[in-house]
């Protein structure tokens, strides 16, 4: 049982991953290092953070940069928690800047977010990913009210089959007798039916 559960519970969610857009321009470079080509469900609240890191030329980070994600308008997308679609940062000592909270709309496909860094006169775009899904099916694991039943179940099922092997072979114990006190009677096997 175990196995099914694992097995529903894995395929209940897919991520889409792709490459890291990388942007290059006037010697800036942008990278989205989480949070591109991933699919948000409908039944989450808010789309997955997106996290950029902004590079010079030579490859080291950027502190300070700024960095502005814009949002679509209409349509599959989000918003910032405060309504809007356009959200600015600076970036960390290590040039990663993070775009969380972002609400999603209740509308199914693909969206942009497009990212602008600009440092020292340069900017580089780049833009990232994501999509919105219907709700994935819910994964089945019994609640702990429902393995209570399970495991009481189990243990009525196994007291009933002891019983029923004690009664049919006939060790250790006396035999039945019938009514008259014949020993002709013969105990049937209980019927026993699942929890409605």
């Amino acid at each position: 049982m175990r196995t099914v559960l694992c097995g529903i519970a894995a395929a209940a969610v897919t991520l889409a991953a792709s490459p890291a857009p990388i942007a290059t321009s006037g010697g800036l470079q942008v990278e989205v290092i989480a949070g591109g080509g991933v699919s948000n469900s409908l039944r989450q609240a808010t789309a997955h953070p997106v996290t950029v890191q902004v590079r010079d030329r030579e490859g080291r980070p950027v502190p300070e940069a700024t960095v502005t994600a814009v949002l679509p308008p209409s349509g599959a997308g989000a918003a910032f928690a405060w309504g809007s679609e356009i959200s600015s940062k600076q970036t960390n000592s290590e040039g990663l800047a993070t775009f969380s909270g972002m609400r999603l709309r209740p509308v199914e496909g693909e969206f942009p977010i497009r990212i602008t860094a600009a440092a020292n006169g340069a900017s580089s775009t780049v833009t990232a990913l994501q999509s919105v899904r219907a709700a994935a099916p819910a994964s089945v694991t019994p609640s702990r009210w429902s393995r209570r039943r399970l495991v009481m179940l189990g243990v009525v099922s196994a007291g009933t089959a002891a019983a029923i092997i004690a009664a049919t072979s006939g060790h250790g114990a006396a035999a039945p007798t019938g009514p008259s006190g014949t020993g002709a009677y013969t105990p049937g096997l209980p019927v026993t039916t699942g929890p409605r």
